[in-house]
């Protein structure tokens, strides 16, 4: 992002781009000789940050970053603007290989929302690991919960929190097989209320323990649902360091601040570290 009058040609030429606002955002493209080819603009007259750009291989660019107050996201002379639902919304953009506007929209609620990346996925696990590409973002010094590294136990009294809606909701229950669906070894039969949205969100036990992640629920029967088991974490990260040794030193915590502190305590602390993930399609 810039502020401005900004010239965005590298060489003797001159591509001055002005910001409508505080901050807005610019796309450039070069040649393998570093030539600019084209450079653009969008934004508005609050501010607004670019994070991450990727490619598809149709080579059509896709950026995603907050703004807040009302952007244009369209950088030719056209427009399309988004409206933020509260200080900082995530926007997703597309421009194809000329820099033409394709499409944008926004993400988020009435809180702050932070724009993240997928790392690494196991489909066959259903785990994923997000990263959340943001300066803005500021991490907890140290998580509450624990990571429970062997089985847990039969009847266990769990709960959950998760995003079925816009606001956080609390759900409980208790383990119901030591295995899942159609007795898959890799995840747990739960007996708690889920819906579309608690996917993706901790199981914990008493002790404030992650005993798994919440995936599916069985559409045939009331309030039976399935989480993956918290020791595929274990090894889902393991798998994560050996490709990307820059999170080699990650540690996984091993000690829950939150045993023996009473329920509500648990879900106020739990809850500061659980987000309302939403996704989109690229097309």
């Amino acid at each position: 992002y810039y502020s401005g009058t900004v010239d965005f040609d590298p060489n003797a030429g001159t591509t001055n781009l002005t910001s409508v606002g505080g901050d807005d955002i610019f796309v450039l493209k070069l040649d393998n000789n570093s030539n600019l080819i084209w450079a653009k603009s969008m934004g508005g007259s609050s501010l607004e940050y670019g994070k991450t750009l990727v490619l598809d291989n149709s080579s059509n660019i896709y950026i995603s970053g907050l703004y807040n107050g009302t952007a244009d996201f369209d950088p030719s002379s056209g427009i399309y603007n988004l409206t933020p639902n509260g200080i900082f919304d995530v926007f997703i953009s597309k421009i194809d290989s000329s820099g033409n506007f394709v499409w944008a929209k926004s993400i988020g609620g009435t809180d702050m929302d932070y724009a993240t990346a997928i790392i690494h996925i196991d489909l066959k696990k259903d785990l994923a690991i997000l990263k959340i590409n943001d300066e803005d973002f500021k991490s907890l010094k140290s998580l509450p919960y624990s990571i429970q590294k062997q089985n847990a136990d039969l009847g266990d009294e769990i709960f959950t929190l998760g995003y079925p809606r816009n606001d956080i909701v609390y759900g409980v229950g208790y383990l119901s097989s030591k295995t899942g669906f159609n007795g898959d070894s890799l995840s747990y039969q739960i007996q708690i209320s889920a819906n579309p949205g608690n996917s993706g969100g901790p199981v914990l036990n008493n002790n404030g323990e992650v005993i798994g992640v919440l995936s599916t629920r069985q559409a045939q029967a009331d309030g039976v649902s399935f989480a993956v088991k918290s020791k595929n974490i274990y090894e889902f990260v393991d798998e994560l360091k050996e490709s990307d040794t820059s999170i080699e030193k990650l540690k996984l915590p091993t000690h829950s601040a939150i045993r023996g502190v009473q329920r509500k305590q648990q879900i106020i602390k739990v809850a500061d570290c659980v987000f309302n993930v939403k996704a989109f399609t690229q097309k």
